[in-house]
């Protein structure tokens, strides 16, 4: 699994980049020879805002892509709602092991 990282209008620290490959690798290890590449963006939501939108897309093996987008008052919560939610996607379309 390759993860692929953008961001617009927020700098992460490298504790904050190593934060975000912990959260997705944790998230998705159980499956993660079904996932080829891992997209995410992190951007600030409009102008004069606190608020950071989380944009993950997962490719998967063999076909398929799940997408999710969530907001948060700080880039870390947004983290953490994009891959609870990627993982709750992706987890109904089963995993390796049948269970999370």
């Amino acid at each position: 699994m390759r993860l692929e990282t953008s961001e617009l209008g927020i700098d992460l620290d490298h504790k904050g980049r190593a934060y975000l490959e912990s959260a997705v690798f944790d998230a998705l290890h159980h499956i993660v020879s079904r996932v080829g590449l891992v997209n995410v963006c992190l951007r600030r939501s409009g102008t004069g805002t606190r608020m950071v939108t989380c944009v993950m897309a997962a490719q998967m093996f063999p076909s398929g892509r799940v997408v999710v987008a969530l907001r948060a008052s700080h880039p870390y919560e947004a983290i953490d709602r994009a891959v609870a939610q990627l993982r709750r996607q992706i987890g109904g379309l089963g995993s390796d092991s049948g269970t999370w």
